[in-house]
This record gives structure tokens, C-alpha cells and sequence, in this order.
């Protein structure tokens, strides 16, 4: 057992009341995939496009406005930004 007191606070991102501790755990999780020097593209269950990092935009060109509620089959078409 842990003598580290758990808070309960209200987290926005997850709409619902979690343990400090769980919301510094998914504060470091959005900063490393934010930062990270690999793309990240999160879709839903019909594979439709709902977050991407700044890697992807920078290796894809495409901004995260143009991907977002598509599905990532468009890194395959011909028709890629400048």
C-alpha cells in the first residue's frame, strides 16, 4: 500500500472525477505523444481519423484540420499537400 494520499479532482479531458495521481499519468501520456519523434494517428471504431501529433503533420503535410474525421487511407491517394 501507498502512504501517498490520492485527491479526487475534476479533469476536463476526461470528463469525470479521477485520482491525482491518474491525471498526472495521462498528463505525461499527452505530453510524450505530443512530443513524440514518431507520428501518432488515433481513430475511432470506424476508422475515422480523431487525433494526430505535430510529427504527422510535419512528415505528412497535412495539417491536423485536413485529417481529422477522415480515414487514414487518404496517405494513400495521389493527391498530398505541397
Amino acid at each position: 500500500m501507498s502512504d501517498k494520499k490520492e485527491r479526487s479532482v475534476q479533469d476536463p479531458a476526461l470528463g469525470s472525477a479521477v485520482g491525482w495521481s491518474a491525471s498526472e499519468e495521462l498528463r505525461k501520456l499527452y505530453l510524450a505523444v505530443e512530443h513524440s519523434p514518431a507520428t501518432v494517428v488515433i481513430t475511432d471504431a470506424e476508422g475515422s481519423i480523431q487525433y494526430v501529433n505535430p510529427k504527422f503533420t510535419e512528415l505528412t503535410g497535412y495539417s491536423a484540420e485536413e485529417a481529422l474525421g477522415k480515414n487514414p487511407s487518404l496517405l494513400k491517394s495521389e493527391q498530398h499537400p505541397p
